[in-house]
């Protein structure tokens, strides 16, 4: 669900694009090997509360390691990502509305400074206060210091 708050709507993979998908893969790529295993996989779905079972893991698999290492390499991902980007406009609002409830961790309809603070340690990623308020004023089109579905859905289909 993180991946996609990624420019998933964009066809070109473009090289900024492509750090993008870089940083996302890195974060998912725990011992830094170059690969994403089962266990790092499923480990990533957890800190963004979803939970896969053995057979939704296995789905996933076998959906994305197509040389059949057991590991997702970044070429692998890359190719994720353009397939997501084939999805139906319904299948995207979808997903678009599966990762903002993954950041607004309270419920209140709003993600907070704090909101992504908290998901993105829970990845492993630590953002300095500045980093985190920088990240919310790029989207946050009303200046309320929050962003809300609509921001949070116009900022992923640009």
């Amino acid at each position: 669900l993180f991946l996609v708050c990624f420019h998933l709507t964009m066809p070109d993979m473009d090289e900024a694009t492509q750090e993008s998908y870089r940083a996302v893969f890195n974060m998912f790529d725990e011992d830094g090997s170059g690969a994403i295993s089962r266990g790092e996989l499923q480990n990533a779905c957890g800190k963004l509360g979803v939970s896969l079972d053995g057979d939704e893991l296995e789905a996933v698999m076998q959906q994305v390691d197509e040389d059949g290492n057991d590991t997702i390499d970044f070429n692998e991902f890359l190719e994720l990502m353009v397939s997501m980007g084939d999805q139906s406009p319904e299948e995207k609002e979808q997903e678009l509305m599966d990762a903002f409830n993954v950041f607004d961790v309270n419920g209140d309809g709003f993600i907070s400074k704090a909101e992504l603070k908290e998901v993105m340690e829970n990845l492993g990623t630590k953002l300095t206060e500045q980093e985190l308020e920088d990240m919310i004023k790029a989207i946050d089109s009303d200046g309320d210091g929050k962003v809300n579905y609509k921001e949070f859905l116009q900022a992923n289909k640009d």
